[in-house]
């Protein structure tokens, strides 16, 4: 189990990444291919420039509204999981849900309090710091800063046109726990859905980190696809009932 509990705080909700500023700009597999792709007169390359700008405006937002499912596999060393974790967002706060390893954890960020529980026990109040509420709510941290993205294809969808951009270069994959243990984090690969006007569709990326312990080094490393639904809905967050 203390596996599964390290998966559960490197791999969803606990967890975010940082831009890659500062970082070698190595290129990833395929850039090359996407560069190619974006300098073909795609229809959809002018709109792609506006489309990546106005997702940065919004990730960089308070005030953003939307439901988001993520879905994937964790790997640390013989040990394999499936999670999915649904989590509604309203600006700084959310209240969600994560299942992994047939154990569920749930969640409440609301200011600066926080309520958790595991499976049917008890909410169990602590803070938003404890918990790094602040990287859970942002989960477009993922999607690196400008620069790390670019434009590969317009695809057509049942829902309309998606943009579909891929990160050029590694976007370090960062956590409260890699850093305070002086560990490092990657994401080896990334695609980003967008609608024409900005709005984020979907992610889906691949990610692998090394955290040193007492007992040696942890290796978790996965893949995981993030479906952005219900954008600027109404979300109320509200204390658990009987906290």
């Amino acid at each position: 189990m203390k596996r599964i509990a390290t998966l559960i705080v490197l791999v969803v909700g606990l967890a975010g990444c940082g831009s890659s500023t500062g970082t070698p700009s190595a290129t990833m597999p395929g850039a090359s291919a996407a560069a190619a792709a974006s300098a073909s007169g795609s229809p959809a390359t002018g709109e792609a420039d506006d489309a990546l700008a106005s997702f940065y405006r919004l990730a960089e937002s308070d005030d953003n509204a939307f439901h988001l499912r993520q879905e994937g596999r964790a790997r640390t060393g013989d040990e394999e999981a499936d999670f999915t974790y649904d989590l509604d967002v309203s600006g700084k706060d959310a209240a969600g849900s994560l299942e992994i390893a047939g154990e569920t954890l749930s969640l409440v960020i609301l200011g600066d309090d926080a309520w958790v529980k595991q499976n049917d026990d008890d909410w169990t109040a602590t803070s938003r710091e404890a918990i790094n509420g602040d990287e859970i709510v942002d989960v477009f941290r993922y999607a690196g800063a400008p620069g790390d993205l670019e434009f590969v294809e317009a695809v057509e969808a049942d829902g309309g046109q998606e943009l579909r951009f891929r990160a050029v270069r590694p976007i370090p994959y960062e956590t409260a726990q890699i850093r305070e243990a002086g560990g490092e984090g990657t994401l080896d690969s990334l695609d980003l859905y967008l609608a024409p006007d900005g709005t984020p569709l979907r992610m889906e990326f691949e990610f692998e980190a090394t955290v040193p312990q007492s007992e040696g080094e942890t290796e978790v490393s996965g893949d995981s696809t993030i479906e952005f639904t219900n954008w600027g809905e109404p979300v109320e967050i509200e204390p658990p009932a009987g906290s």
